[in-house]
């Protein structure tokens, strides 16, 4: 967990889209035993990230002291990808605690689409028809059996928006207490 005198994450937060990675990230960022990365989705055990050196990683925990319990970020990607969690898994410590994210299929989609229409990335507005057009491609891919394989975790909660919405104020009760132990 210390780089030097600097701490590595030992929290990562993984999802599917649309699922409240982004809400649950910005709750935790105020919490006061847990320092989370500024920068959401640094995506750097994934390919393709956003940061893509290990210096500008380990910067990202720079504001983590030793009053935080948990120091971490929030890369839905790597819910899905063969590579990050072996690669991040080999970076660590120590155990890492994850949380995983999901929603339901269908409500993701429709969500998903609604957010492509207001971005200009989908032309067709009904997401019925959008269904209907899509391509074998365009279908989102099987992550979790991937995320399980790899992940040696002790502590991994699976949350799910719906829940997400309804424990909003138990975040700091339950989820923080779950994570936080010890």
């Amino acid at each position: 967990m210390v780089i030097g005198m600097k701490k590595k994450p030992n929290l990562f937060i993984v999802g599917a889209l649309k699922c409240g990675t982004t809400s649950l990230w910005h709750w935790l960022l105020n919490h006061p035993k847990i320092y989370m990365a500024r920068l959401k989705e640094p995506d750097y055990f994934y390919r393709n990230g956003k940061i893509s050196s290990l210096k500008e990683y380990e910067e990202l925990f720079n504001g983590a002291s030793e009053g935080h319990k948990l120091v971490g970020e929030a890369s839905g990607r790597y819910l899905y990808s063969r590579t990050a969690i072996p690669n991040l898994l080999s970076y660590v410590d120590e155990t890492p605690k994850f949380i995983v994210m999901l929603r339901n299929p269908i409500e993701m989609a429709v969500s998903l689409h609604a957010q492509r229409v207001n971005s200009l990335n989908e032309n067709e507005t009904k997401f019925e028809d959008a269904w209907r057009l899509q391509n074998e491609d365009g279908r989102p891919r099987e992550g979790l059996p991937t995320f399980l394989y790899y992940q040696r975790a002790t502590a991994v909660k699976f949350s799910t928006n719906e829940e997400l919405n309804s424990i909003q104020a138990e975040i700091e009760d339950g989820l923080v207490r779950c994570l936080v132990r010890g």
